[in-house]
């Protein structure tokens, strides 16, 4: 699997939790996740060690920490690099 087709998996999958809350959710974090350059930009420059702890207190739907969750999750089943 390409790194490219790899992070729309991941996106698909960190999107797909949201999908209970309703279409809005499902689409803006589709959106947001695909659009935004922090996002692949974390992974990309290697941000965040894996031995560390996270506190997100921001506002909002909490994307970054869904998405940083998917990712260890696909990373545990061989999916993301």
């Amino acid at each position: 699997m390409t790194r490219r087709a790899a992070q729309r998996a991941l996106i698909a999958a960190t999107a797909l939790s949201y999908r209970n809350a309703g279409r809005f959710a499902w689409h803006f974090a589709r959106g947001k996740l695909a659009a935004d350059p922090v996002f692949g930009a974390v992974f990309a420059r290697d941000l965040i060690p894996s031995d560390v702890r996270l506190l997100d207190l921001g506002c909002g739907q909490g994307l970054l920490m869904a998405w940083l969750l998917t990712a260890q999750a696909l990373h545990r089943h061989g999916e993301w690099p």
